[in-house]
């Protein structure tokens, strides 16, 4: 595929997309992925004149669309009853358009292409069912971001306020994820038991203002529960409880996090449902 936009303000973009797919056998697969994206600047980063004063953003006309190039490689193993999956991936998001102040000092900024993020990770599935009466799944992942400054754009005394390299390597998330889950059927009966676990995380150092929060988002652990009963032929009743358990993120990647407390934002809380389904008329 090939996609190509012309902007009258940014200017053109090109973006391909290749996928390749090869099996050996009926058991073993490959797939290769190559892409291509962007995102336009918006209308307001681009021309907003309206907040200027202390710790105002101005828009800025030279700004380049943030673009992502995305390369990915998947292989998989499926017979029968189970299923087999590694994939890893590199992804690099280049003039990533964020709010800048020269200074440092909470002057008017403006935004700009600060800098660039690379993403490198591998992710690994397994699902087995050994009938209909019971099915086991466990996914897991781990990735890495490391920030890096754009110096034609950034300043080397506002780089060097943090680090003298330019590099960072991205905080404020879980880099490392595990799914897991059961579903099991017996007569009119069916369960799903799931639970889902992810790291620590620190916050960034990238700018003075993140310098200044110290956050500590914990480790979460979640549970999701799903109970099925089918009272008659067209009567079920289900028990639903999702999001059992405390989970905190950090969404505004620690600036706003005195606000959010020293654990981040806290996630919606357990929801738990019964409903009630009944069929009308005919099946």
């Amino acid at each position: 595929g090939l996609r190509y936009d012309d902007y009258s303000d940014f200017g053109e973009s090109l973006n391909p997309r290749l996928s390749m797919m090869f099996s050996p056998s009926q058991s073993y697969y490959m797939k290769a992925i190559y892409g291509k994206a962007f995102r336009a600047p918006t209308f307001l980063e681009l021309y907003d004149q309206t907040n200027l004063g202390p710790n105002g953003i101005r828009g800025n006309q030279a700004l380049a669309p943030e673009t992502i190039n995305n390369v990915e490689l998947e292989l998989g193993y499926v017979k029968k009853s189970i299923l087999l999956r590694a994939v890893g991936y590199y992804y690099q998001i280049d003039n990533l358009i964020r709010a800048y102040d020269p200074h440092g000092r909470g002057a008017t900024g403006y935004w700009e292409n600060t800098g660039n993020i690379s993403t490198y990770g591998v992710e690994g599935e397994i699902t087995y069912s050994t009938s209909k009466i019971l099915s086991l799944f466990v996914n897991a992942a781990f990735y890495q971001e490391v920030f890096e400054w754009n110096t034609d754009k950034v300043t080397p005394q506002y780089q060097g306020y943090l680090d003298a390299r330019g590099y960072k390597r991205v905080g404020n998330m879980p880099y490392f994820k595990v799914n897991g889950g059961a579903t099991t059927s017996y007569k009119n009966l069916n369960v799903f038991i799931g639970i889902n676990y992810g790291n620590k995380s620190i916050s960034n150092t990238r700018y003075p203002i993140e310098a200044t929060r110290n956050v500590m988002i914990p480790y979460y652990v979640q549970g999701n529960v799903n109970l099925s009963l089918k009272m008659k032929e067209k009567l079920t009743i289900s028990l639903i409880a999702n999001n059992l358990g405390r989970k905190y993120s950090d969404p505004d990647e620690s600036v706003n996090i005195d606000t959010f407390g020293a654990n981040g934002l806290i996630q919606p809380r357990e929801t738990i449902l019964l409903r009630l389904k009944y069929i009308v008329g005919e099946k």
